[in-house]
């Protein structure tokens, strides 16, 4: 499989993937290695994510005041139970007994999520915002050697404060690899590529803050975008600036077929299509 820099449309996943090990964007994305596995009852980490993204979307599109939040409070177990009863055949899978208990965990979650985003200073004006899909342009970005990329993406959630600047927020379930070192090696390059899309694709404004809202963790990951800095790089236009340097270093490894193997931080991840036959393989921690 050949990838046209220019032809391709690429997700911030797809691009964090090649920077976290080669072998696996290629293994992944390049020969396309699905395991097969045997199905198990229970839900996937991205099914569940996918529930709760579903449900914080509908709750906020709905509120005449996305602001209000005893109102939010008071209509999210509403939303949450009609997303609850049409999630096992929507997402694909088998209740098991721990089904309710589940929902009542993720509404403690979901419940979190709206008392420790809602703020006096930041409006919600856009939700589950696509770039580069459905007619919306998408995010084109110049690199060196004339090149250029196009990126899409949906951006989870953003908001606006009085004087129009944007603050850009990303939901992960996960609580790991949200921080500033994560943006520096290159392993998490959405939070500012997304804000980058706000800016340059929807032209919706500038963006004054961004960050990671893990829901399991119940608070903001450790990387601001307002607190950037690595040495001249600061705040929103530095961090863009740090992913705009992984790109380019992404796009010469493709250019030059470079697919080495590499461990990341905290060892391979178990659903890498390559562990059968990677002889750098080292499984990290599962859970």
């Amino acid at each position: 499989t050949k990838f046209d820099q220019k032809e391709t449309d690429w997700s911030a996943s797809r691009l964090e993937t090649y920077k976290s090990c080669p072998m696996r964007f290629w293994t992944q994305y390049g020969l396309g290695v699905v395991e097969q596995r045997i199905p198990a009852l229970g839900l996937e980490s991205f099914q569940i994510g996918g529930i709760l993204h579903q449900i914080l979307e509908e709750l906020y599109r709905a509120a005449e005041d996305p602001t209000n939040v005893d109102h939010l409070l008071e209509q999210l177990p509403i939303i949450a139970l009609n997303v609850f009863d049409a999630a096992p055949d929507k997402y694909q899978f088998e209740p098991t007994v721990y089904w309710p208990t589940q929902q009542a965990e993720w509404l403690e979650i979901l419940k979190a999520a709206i008392l420790g985003l809602a703020s006096d200073e930041w409006v919600p004006i856009a939700f589950e915002e696509k770039f580069g899909m459905e007619g919306k342009p998408a995010l084109k970005i110049d690199l060196e050697n004339d090149r250029m990329i196009r990126l899409h993406g949906v951006i989870d959630r953003i908001d606006q404060d009085l004087q129009g600047n944007l603050r850009v927020i990303d939901y992960k379930t996960g609580v790991s690899h949200l921080g500033k070192d994560d943006l520096i090696q290159g392993t998490r390059l959405q939070l500012p590529l997304y804000a980058m899309a706000a800016m340059q694709a929807l032209k919706m404004g500038e963006v004054r803050e961004g960050f990671y809202w893990t829901l399991n963790g119940k608070e903001a990951g450790s990387l601001k975008l307002s607190k950037f800095q690595l040495d001249d790089f600061e705040g929103p236009s530095g961090a863009i600036q740090v992913a705009k340097l992984h790109l380019q270093m992404i796009m010469d490894g493709l250019s030059n077929a470079d697919f080495r193997p590499q461990v990341p931080e905290g060892g391979c991840p178990q659903y890498c299509g390559a562990r059968l036959w990677c002889w750098r393989y080292r499984p990290g921690r599962q859970g």
